[in-house]
């Protein structure tokens, strides 16, 4: 009975975040360098004309492209250069509207290709400036605010309770204003941030002893949220919204990421949106730690039998279009890869295994035989990500344990230490 409850939920919240539209916007015209571009879908309000909704926004670097993803519903779009970067519209910024007479309409699946604003400084004589939106009352929904909230790991959303919801109730965990880019201490430029990306089910509380034992005069911790039934492509582009407002908001020069499970695919999904929108990468430092980089046999299963697929399981299936692209390009010589691996005390493998005769020592046993309770060593040294790594760290400890490994925590610190030598901060 809870069984099939929790399938229900899933089928429910997924349907609903299915139902969703996406805009991609490039703004050109008139504008100022090294200035953030804002753009938004704004909910057509109806007759009431009263009230408007943001429903969602994004910073635009440089020239690049945005993806804007909303609910069904009428909307227009609006952007404009925040030249004071005081983080809203002034009169006198470069400012662009289209949706008027006739709002952009998205419903499930509808997605509106390269739309084109062009900024100009001149105020628009209609009701949907900026000015007009101030004047009457903008609504941001809560759900967009958590870009930068400081929050400490004993926050309550951050229980196992809320974090599953995550995982059988997207949508309810979205719109319990759950996800998004975390801070754990007020931002100082002269520490470089490190992200921390969970795995499925889990929340940033996963990375507590790391993170207390993480040279904070140094580093400051990041961490980021994600309902994690979704499809992982979609998780990564979110990180990289994420990354970007967040580089908006305090012009960090780079950032690093840490991620443990599944959190290594959404985070091979962010590099990858990552190195697509940004022509300058800013990200400059990618560890996964105990990732099932080719796959779980247990998310094949669940999609071959399961009464309802969660979204995530259709790329964690080792058949995957996901799993067979992702590493298709070779990452940057600028975004050094450490990836941890490892096994569970008292299996008969021996480790660390040699990257340069690897398939030779793998060929000796049964790597999908050796795991760490949850994920195959031979998932977790998935050949085209080993590839493409700058070093390599086995362990042997369970999956979650290895969160909490000595070595794995000391590892990670002096990888972090020779990072923070090499590049400065600031």
């Amino acid at each position: 009975m809870v069984q099939g409850c929790a399938f229900r939920d899933l089928n429910r919240d997924q349907k609903e975040i299915d139902r969703a539209g996406w805009v991609k916007l490039r703004v050109e015209g008139e504008r100022f360098a090294d200035h953030p571009v804002y753009a938004a879908l704004v909910r057509e309000p109806g007759d009431s004309m009263m009230a408007v909704t943001v429903e969602t926004y994004g910073v635009m670097p440089g020239s690049q492209q945005i993806e804007l993803r909303a609910p069904e519903g009428n909307y227009l779009v609006v952007a404009f250069q925040d030249v004071n970067e005081n983080k809203k519209y002034d009169e006198s910024e470069p400012f662009a509207a289209y949706g008027q007479p006739e709002p952009i309409e998205l419903w499930a699946g509808r997605v509106i290709e390269d739309l084109t604003l062009s900024l100009d400084v001149a105020v628009m004589p209609d009701l949907w400036t900026p000015k007009a939106l101030q004047e009457r009352g903008v609504e941001v929904s809560e759900r967009l605010a958590n870009f930068g909230k400081l929050i400490t790991l004993d926050d309550p959303r951050f229980e196992r309770e809320v974090a599953r919801t995550g995982m059988w109730q997207p949508a309810h965990f979205i719109h319990g204003n759950n996800a998004g880019m975390y801070v754990l201490e007020e931002y100082d430029p002269a520490k470089k941030p490190v992200v921390f990306v969970h795995g499925i089910g889990g929340s940033p509380r996963h990375f507590t002893t790391i993170i207390e034992q993480m040279d904070r005069e140094r580093f400051q911790p990041w961490v980021f949220y994600y309902p994690s039934a979704m499809r992982l492509q979609e998780l990564g582009d979110y990180l990289q919204v994420c990354l970007d407002r967040m580089r908006a908001e305090h012009g960090y020069k780079n950032v690093a990421i840490v991620s443990h499970s599944m959190g290594g695919l959404v985070s091979w999904a962010g590099v990858r949106a990552h190195l697509k929108q940004s022509p300058t990468p800013y990200i400059d430092f990618f560890v996964t730690i105990h990732s099932p980089l080719g796959g779980m046999s247990s998310a094949a299963a669940g999609v071959d039998h399961a009464p309802v697929v969660m979204n995530c399981w259709i790329d964690l299936d080792p058949r995957s279009e996901f799993i067979a692209t992702v590493y298709e390009e070779p990452l940057p010589a600028s975004i050094p890869y450490h990836l941890f691996y490892g096994v569970v005390e008292g299996q008969e493998v021996s480790l660390p295994v040699p990257k340069d005769t690897l398939d030779a020592e793998l060929a000796k046993v049964d790597p999908s035989a050796f795991n760490d309770e949850t994920v195959s060593l031979d998932s977790q040294l998935q050949r085209s990500a080993v590839a493409q790594t700058t070093s390599l760290h086995s362990n042997y400890a369970t999956h979650m344990g290895t969160l909490r490994d000595p070595q794995t925590i000391e590892t990670l610190n002096g990888l972090l230490a020779e990072y923070a030598d090499n590049r400065p901060a600031e």
